[in-house]
């Protein structure tokens, strides 16, 4: 099937083959550059993002407000160390801590 469809695709130019001249790079860079200046035009014009709703304004402000809050460092500082040393009546030898799980549920 695959061999079918790949058979039918009119484009058959790989990766390698594909060669950019420079005029094709410069129109490419010079119509994106023009999107984004229609697309700041549009909102300027419109007195803000009156184009999108407050559904969308206010998903993207909690987008960045959450992504803001992820990038936080959250330090967490060692203010103590001590160890705890139990009473010579609690040890037990191998044996009994063997015996002991014998004997859990």
């Amino acid at each position: 099937v695959v061999m079918d469809l790949s058979s039918k695709v009119e484009h058959h130019a790989s990766p390698g083959d594909l060669e950019f001249s420079l005029e094709t790079i410069v129109a490419v860079l010079e119509e994106t550059k023009n999107l984004f200046i229609n697309i700041y035009k549009s909102i300027a014009e419109s007195h803000g993002l009156v184009l999108l709703s407050p559904e969308v304004k206010t998903t993207a402000l909690v987008l960045i407000i959450g992504g803001w809050l992820m990038r936080m460092d959250n330090p967490c500082y060692l203010l103590s160390f001590a160890n705890f040393h139990a009473p010579d009546d609690w040890r037990v030898s191998h044996d009994q801590i063997i015996e002991m799980m014998k004997f859990q549920d």
